[in-house]
């Protein structure tokens, strides 16, 4: 039998990696810029809105956030979502991003998608171990853990499972740790392949 523990992991803000920054127009967030520093918009600031550069920011709100592209996917409540919240711009090298401006769109969307995540505190990890149980000459049990692979700042659960399961290889598992919870809506143990 495989033991999984699934933990609650603490990663660093995603605009600390170089590259996409958000700019919140929130005062209580932790990236907040005043809109005045890019509104009226300068010239400069229009290009990178026309080149795909940066994008205006929407944001809802309600138990847990949401930061997308202006106008892409956020909800129309006027209680929970503020149309400009914010700003997302590219401060890392110009030769890693894509050359079209969909291409940089989509690039700009899953940071949002990762940031919201951030955000929520929705970042995970996982630890496989292997249980080996022995009965003994003298009839105690002897039970040894083995570790087998772990690994943290998973913003996709669906991404940590898929590693899992290469791990756990169908066997008969149990999980513990907080984020135990998980098991109960992603496949770690590869079910759906064992029964076709």
């Amino acid at each position: 039998m495989k033991s999984i523990t699934l933990f609650n992991d603490d990663d660093e803000n995603p605009c600390n990696w170089g590259g996409w920054k958000l700019h919140s127009f929130g005062r209580k967030h932790v990236n907040y810029e005043s809109p005045e520093k890019f509104f009226p918009a300068s010239i400069g600031f229009r290009r990178k809105l026309q080149t795909g550069t940066a994008f205006i920011l929407s944001y809802s709100e309600h138990g847990a956030c949401s930061w997308h592209l202006k106008d892409k996917g956020c909800r129309s409540d006027p209680f929970d979502t503020v149309g400009t919240a914010g700003v997302l711009i590219y401060e890392g090298k110009l030769k890693e991003l894509p050359k079209s401006f969909e291409d940089r769109q989509k690039m700009a969307s899953d940071f949002c998608d990762t940031y919201t995540s951030w955000c929520n505190g929705e970042i995970y990890g996982f630890a496989v171990k292997d249980i080996i149980e022995t009965v003994l000459p003298c009839g105690h049990k002897e039970i040894k853990e083995e570790q087998l692979d772990s690994c943290g700042g998973f913003y996709d659960v669906a991404s940590m499972a898929e590693e899992v399961r290469a791990v756990v290889k169908g066997d008969e598992v149990e999980f513990d740790g907080e984020a135990a919870w998980l098991s109960a809506y992603h496949d770690f143990r590869g079910k759906a392949a064992i029964a076709a």
